[in-house]
């Protein structure tokens, strides 16, 4: 019995300085490069590339929305404010499948989001990158670009839930 507790003593040590001495200078247990959600390449509403890994390293939400989505304007005051309150430590931003660039364009003005960085993704690729398959859904993305949340009925709590991540 003593024996035994001794070699599964010695096992422990022994992992605990494998896995230690397996890390590089500087990087932190549990930190790992961006997700491979975050790999991929979009354009914004005003055509300018957007590369998805340049969201690591800070929290993100992430709002898909179409224009023709009720429940996706009554979400746009929620979403600004939440963008305004966070500025500078959580990147908010849209991702506007469905309908033409004209429309996706009026939706962003007509809803007081244009000040939001607004990804054109009328394929839809990155709405599915993120398992996402109806506008009026939230993706929040903690710091290493990983789903902490996915879905609808966050109003009156967005703000609430992105507090919870810059923690």
């Amino acid at each position: 019995m003593r024996r035994s507790l001794l070699a599964a003593s010695a096992a422990a040590v022994l992992a605990v300085t494998v896995v230690a001495c397996g890390r590089a200078a500087g990087e932190s247990e549990g930190v790992h490069g961006p997700s491979e959600a975050l790999a991929f390449v979009s354009a914004t509403l005003d055509s300018k590339p957007f590369e998805g890994r340049s969201l690591a390293g800070q929290p993100a939400v992430l709002w898909f929305w179409e224009p023709s989505c009720v429940a996706c304007r009554t979400q746009a005051p929620e979403v600004a404010m939440t963008a305004d309150l966070y500025e500078g430590r959580v990147n908010v931003l849209g991702v506007a499948g469905g309908g033409g660039e004209a429309l996706r364009r009026d939706f962003a003005e007509l809803t007081g989001t244009r000040g939001l960085l607004h990804l054109s993704d009328p394929g839809k690729e990155v709405w599915g990158r993120f398992g996402v398959s109806t506008p009026g859904v939230y993706v929040l993305l903690d710091r290493g670009g990983d789903v902490v949340v996915r879905g609808a009925g966050l109003e009156g709590r967005l703000a609430k839930e992105v507090a919870a991540l810059v923690r």
